[in-house]
């Protein structure tokens, strides 16, 4: 027996959008984790009836989105970047603030990839903020680009948001799982960490 193809309604309700989004940005975020974190997923999904990257969805809209605790932090020990993008060693850099007085804890180029860390402690801990300042090249991050921090012995990868020729400075403030907000209440998302 056949029936006549009906068409799926689609409302386009304000929830079915806000949760469409949200996959999105879940796959978004999937694709921009490095290969060995995708490994680390698939090796968590094994014996499992789903694949590492049906967990790492499940978990992403489980989880409801980036942070919007701060990072909060008393010395920087080691920075890194994932993907380095300057063509020239002065293109642009990264300093790591404190918010309060905006004391610098240490900073590095993107080209060169070296931390340049400050021997400044804060006591008490203090909220992150990432000073990103053009020096001889617009600043060209891309999405997933992220920069691994140790601070006391942890680490966490912050994520940084797509800056296509953007001429900073421009200040993000850092969320404790690693996303980056506009602002220092962490209301405007500049990118969520996956």
């Amino acid at each position: 027996m056949c029936r006549k193809y009906a068409v799926p309604k689609n409302p386009r309700s304000a929830e079915q959008l806000t949760q469409r989004e949200k996959f999105s940005d879940a796959v978004i975020a999937w694709q921009a984790l490095i290969g060995v974190h995708q490994d680390l997923w698939r090796a968590n999904a094994t014996g499992m009836v789903m694949t590492g990257y049906n967990l790492f969805i499940r978990d992403y809209l489980l989880r409801g989105g980036p942070s919007t605790t701060p990072l909060l932090i008393t010395e920087v020990d080691y920075l890194h970047i994932n993907i380095t993008r300057s063509t020239l060693p002065t293109g642009w850099l990264f300093d790591f603030l404190g918010t309060t007085g905006y004391l610098s804890l240490g900073y590095i180029r993107d080209n060169q990839n070296i931390t340049l860390a400050n021997t400044r402690v804060f006591s008490p801990a203090q909220k992150l903020v990432i000073k990103i300042l053009r020096v001889d090249l617009p600043v060209a991050t891309q999405r997933g680009d992220h920069i691994e921090l140790q601070h006391g012995g942890n680490y966490i990868n912050v994520y940084l948001p797509d800056f296509p020729g953007l001429h900073p400075p421009t200040f993000v403030y850092v969320a404790d799982d690693g996303s980056t907000y506009y602002d220092e209440a962490l209301t405007n998302l500049a990118y969520g960490a996956p």
